[in-house]
């Protein structure tokens, strides 16, 4: 018998009598449950979709993060005081057991401040994220929205700094039918409650018709904790304090009105994510956050529609780690006066 993350197996026992008639008991095992008279296993496909569901909702926290040229695209040599930016970007995920897709749309506004060796913009923003999973017998739905500031400077020696903070609240709606005995629905009443903290440097070299540019960028801040509750069954993430380590490389053309990026880089976890608990009738089991890495490629273009207007696009895909995008498209068009 099956319900939750366990595989119940009762104890019977053969005998025959000295009339030689069969008999099949019932009986107690040795267990710390007072009267217990099943074995219990784990279900390994439930958890291992269940743990599937938890890793892809560590994955859209992962999307959240953006740095200076994601959300502004090109800035330098903008003669203008202020600016309002849109930026778009969606894509796919995929595991064993699960797809999904997600789109964000974000919105800011900065104003420049000029200083005898830097420029600073200093701005707002707003998103709302939407991310989807589904497979035979799941579907889940995350919803963020989120405000946050940043501050990006220019140095005039090529050196470029960018430090952004966001809180984003997510709510999750999931239908997990592959839990046997669940009725499908895994309620997430409180959501999840999430900081990022960012803070990105990098150098740009310039030559006459191309650039070099490489970046070190760490990535922190709170991933609240995830509770889906079910009628007999629960799967939940604990809260935990990300670290991670972003390098990149790039190297771009410089023309007038249209330009072109290439690059690559890696992400490295230098602390676990959350733990992952899913709880049944029978026990709570509980598997400790890991650490992961994944390499990206990045291919993507700039244009000068008129002096006031630009619009990027960029294409991307990360490799090798536990938890990958398999491709991310992301756009951006600012207009400054």
């Amino acid at each position: 018998m099956e319900q939750g993350f366990s595989i119940y197996t009762p104890n019977v026992v053969f005998s025959h009598n000295k009339e030689n008639f069969a008999q099949w008991n019932l009986e107690k095992i040795d267990s710390k449950i007072k009267d217990e008279y099943f074995f219990t296993n784990d279900n390994t496909q439930a958890i291992a979709k269940a743990k599937s569901i938890l890793a892809q909702a560590t994955l859209g926290s992962m999307i959240e993060w953006n740095n200076m040229h994601k959300r502004m695209g090109e800035l330098r040599n903008n003669p203008y005081e202020s600016g309002v930016w849109l930026r778009t970007f969606g894509g796919g995920t995929s595991d064993e057991y699960n797809s999904g897709k997600y789109f964000e749309i974000q919105s800011g506004y900065d104003k420049l401040n000029e200083y005898s060796n830097f420029e600073l913009y200093s701005g707002v923003m707003i998103n709302y994220t939407n991310m989807n999973l589904s497979a035979t017998d799941l579907s889940a739905k995350l919803n963020g929205y989120g405000i946050g500031q940043y501050f990006s400077f220019l140095f005039n020696e090529g050196f470029y700094s960018d430090f952004v903070l966001r809180y984003i609240y997510h709510q999750n709606e999931v239908n997990a039918n592959f839990i046997p005995g669940n009725q499908g629905r895994l309620d997430d009443n409180d959501g999840s409650h999430n900081i990022i903290l960012s803070a990105e440097l990098g150098y740009r070299k310039n030559y006459d018709k191309f650039y070099l540019e490489s970046s070190l960028e760490f990535i922190s801040g709170y991933v609240g904790a995830m509770d889906l509750k079910g009628d007999i069954a629960s799967l939940k993430r604990s809260s935990y304090i990300p670290l991670v380590a972003k390098t990149a490389f790039f190297i771009g053309s410089q023309n007038q009105n249209l330009n072109f990026r290439t690059g690559l880089g890696l992400y490295a976890d230098l602390i676990k994510t959350g733990d992952q608990i899913l709880e049944d009738q029978a026990s709570q089991r509980r598997y400790e956050g890991k650490k992961d890495q994944r390499m990206f490629i990045n291919l993507g273009s700039d244009y000068k529609l008129n002096d006031k207007t630009r619009f990027s696009f960029e294409f991307e895909k990360t490799f090798f780690g536990d938890l990958n995008v398999d491709w991310s498209v992301n756009a951006n068009l600012r207009y400054s006066f």
